[in-house]
């Protein structure tokens, strides 16, 4: 069974947010999600890279209920997000992103092995 993501895989989900394209965390996320789900989907094929991506958000909805009503779409957007947040303070959507890119990242090194890992996050965040 998959263990908790380890703190410097949070601190690197953290770096890759901040270096995401968006106007808001919300945005940014949804930046992220779907440009790391496109650098999976070109390594390994589609139907791979949605699954870890929906895995990622199921295991981030297994810490926080706010997440229920999220769904994630075929080239990683995640629909209902900006809703379910729409109410929340900023620190707690922060905290959201985090933690469903910190799963992202984790079930991509665990899965793919971390050289691999790092040469797809290399690829999406090149700085």
């Amino acid at each position: 069974m998959l263990g908790q993501p380890p703190e410097s895989v949070r601190g690197q989900a953290a770096a890759c947010l901040a270096q995401s394209a968006g106007r808001d965390t919300v945005d940014k996320l949804q930046t992220a999600s779907c440009l790391l789900t496109a650098a999976v989907a070109r390594r390994l094929d589609s139907s791979h890279a949605h699954a870890l991506c929906t895995l990622a958000l199921t295991l981030a909805k297994r810490e926080l209920a706010i997440l229920a009503p999220v769904q994630a779409a075929a080239e990683g957007r995640l629909d209902g997000l900006a809703a379910a947040l729409a109410d929340e303070s900023v620190p707690n959507v922060r905290h959201v992103a985090i933690t469903i890119l910190t799963y992202h990242l984790h079930l991509l090194g665990t899965l793919s092995g971390g050289d691999a890992a790092a040469a797809i996050v290399a690829e999406v965040w090149p700085s």
